[in-house]
């Protein structure tokens, strides 16, 4: 099988300095492509410590499949820093805490 890679993400630029096993984690919950392809046992991440990027790639079959079935990588989301991903997540577990004791 031919593997491509399809997502790049930064995880040390300025102040911020995210863990690898965490990126991937919130990178898995987050995005229902990344999930798929998870659950297929058809990605594979990999960590370049020179530049500090995670990259994630899939076999080309399941990437195609993933893709058709789910265009966007995030879901009503646009293009998001991984960040801004990290604060939304935050926010969502706090508010559905919040929703279980109403």
């Amino acid at each position: 099988m031919k593997i491509k890679t399809f997502y790049k993400v930064k995880l040390k630029q300025g102040k911020e300095n995210i863990p690898v096993k965490l990126a991937m984690s919130l990178l898995r919950d987050e995005s229902p492509l990344v999930k798929y392809l998870s659950d297929n046992r058809a990605l594979v991440w990999s960590y370049w410590p020179s530049n500090d990027t995670l990259h994630l790639k899939a076999e080309e079959k399941h990437l195609v499949i993933g893709k058709m079935m789910y265009p966007d990588l995030f879901p009503n989301r646009g293009r998001m820093g991984f960040m801004e991903l990290y604060i939304s997540r935050l926010l969502n577990k706090k508010l559905k805490k919040l929703r279980v004791w109403k």
